[in-house]
């Protein structure tokens, strides 16, 4: 998805930049006007629901002009609760859920959520009309991914917006970081546990030295915000550095607010050298506003050879398969892939009757698209996200009173996502069991036979139970 990528580009870039030049004398004001734009822009990115977005907002402005606080403190708090929620209530939830052995928390209803906005709503209705699709499913997946770091920083900004210079507002805001940092990571543990933990730890240990330092007679709460906002988005750096060294990944672009920690506290770094060592020519010399157009410069540079990265590296990824009249679709595995998902699409369409329902496992709603068939199971995706939000006894029972006469399981290995990973086979092993007795191999398509990264196990219901079923 190049084209949101550059959009989250710009969203960085401004956020980012104000946080630079911004004059020394406004720079809490403008720091959170540039992080509200930035939580913004993440929260139309990642699809968050429109009316529980607008809802959570209002709602959340009028209480803060409730409690005596300024319109522009509102707005800055309103545009932080989308990722506040996720943060917050979702994500720890979920953990929280999966470390307790908890599951199926989440009513079913509500997928069709995280449908209402973003680049992919159109897709995704696309889809749906295309492959006659009963309701998408909540796609819970991708709001893990991105959502992650946005709520994450939005859960630091809302007590300072709440409440200024109290104890209380710090505490909160190390309590509500604590969460968050829990319901990020612990989902995905012990995969890359180091490369994940390990920095963000560190960097909340570095904000507790750097709140020891003076400025300008000591810390307001909107500084200690953009402390540790700004060390959430280092741990995101070393996180990402770790895992995704690839600069046309989009967790690069996920990690940018590592930079803002770099720019703040080198700024008031500088401020307490000159107060500390007045006498040091190198202190002296240092001409603050060079400084901060230099680092803006450092960020406009960076988000410029990433979008081109991106872009090229799209280009260089997506080959185009024709999808049936008048449709063609872009295939990111590769170009060389292209053709072989356009022959077993083929395969799909011949073999697989116009009435006939299909299911692709642990995810592909692109083959339905394809194939132009449509699937029995409202669950589009089987991992281990969707596995705690909806209960593997639910997600079961939905593929035992509705089975698919088509069962596809894609040898797609998904470990990254973390323990368990994205294969069926270790996410639900009930329902492998259960399609193991009621379905029969038909085809396996492999896109190289000798040892393919990439094959599908096309299983059909099995003749016996297809008429048992039957009333």
């Amino acid at each position: 998805m190049p084209y949101s990528h550059e959009a989250v580009h710009g969203f960085y870039l401004l956020a980012l930049v104000v946080a630079c030049l911004a004059p020394r004398d406004g720079r809490i004001t403008w720091l959170r006007a540039a992080g509200a734009g930035w939580f913004a822009g993440m929260a139309l990115f990642t699809k968050v629901d429109v009316l529980l977005g607008v809802a959570g907002a209002l709602g959340a402005a009028l209480v803060v002009r409730i409690l005596g606080r300024s319109w522009k403190e509102a707005g800055c708090l309103a545009a932080a609760v989308p990722g506040f929620v996720i943060a917050a209530v979702l994500l720890p939830s979920a953990a929280l859920a999966m470390s307790l052995g908890l599951e199926g928390f989440m009513p079913a209803w509500s997928g069709s959520w995280r449908l209402a906005l973003g680049p992919e709503a159109g897709q995704i209705g696309w889809y749906r009309a295309l492959a006659g699709l009963d309701r998408p499913g909540l796609y819970i997946l991708e709001m893990f991914k991105h959502a992650g770091a946005t709520g994450l920083l939005a859960c630091l900004l809302v007590p300072a917006c709440l409440r200024g210079g109290s104890g209380w507002s710090r505490a909160g805001a190390w309590v509500l970081a604590a969460a968050a940092v829990v319901g990020y990571f612990a989902w995905r543990a012990p995969m890359h546990l180091g490369a994940r933990v390990l920095p963000l730890l560190l960097a909340m240990a570095g904000g507790a030295v750097l709140l020891r330092c003076p400025a300008r007679g000591g810390w307001t709460e909107p500084g200690v915000a953009a402390f540790l906002t700004a060390g959430a988005g280092a741990a995101g750096l070393l996180a990402k550095m770790g895992l995704n060294p690839s600069i046309y990944h989009y967790g690069f672009y996920l990690m940018a607010p590592a930079f803002l920690l770099a720019a703040v506290a080198f700024l008031h770094g500088l401020d307490w050298c000159r107060r500390q060592f007045p006498a040091a020519m190198w202190v002296q010399r240092a001409d603050e506003q060079r400084l901060r157009c230099a680092g803006s410069l450092v960020l406009g540079v960076y988000v410029g050879l990433h979008a081109v990265a991106s872009a090229t590296s799209s280009l260089d990824r997506t080959g185009w398969i024709e999808g049936g009249p008048g449709l063609r679709l872009a295939w990111t595995p590769g170009k060389d892939t292209g053709p072989w998902v356009e022959q077993a699409a083929a395969w799909a369409s011949q073999q697989v009757a116009p009435t006939e329902s299909l299911a692709v496992l642990p995810q592909g709603l692109l083959t339905n698209v394809l194939a132009r068939r449509a699937s029995s199971v409202s669950y589009l995706h089987i991992l281990g996200p969707e596995v705690a939000l909806f209960g593997k006894t639910r997600m079961l029972e939905e593929f035992q009173k509705r089975p698919p006469d088509w069962i596809v399981l894609l040898a797609d290995d998904r470990s990254f996502l973390g323990d368990p990973g994205g294969r069926i086979h270790d996410v639900i092993p009930e329902l492998m069991e259960w399609i193991r007795q009621e379905y029969e191999l038909v085809k396996e398509l492999k896109e190289n036979p000798q040892g393919s990264s990439f094959a599908a196990c096309w299983q059909k219901r099995k003749e016996a139970k297809l008429a048992d079923s039957v009333p």
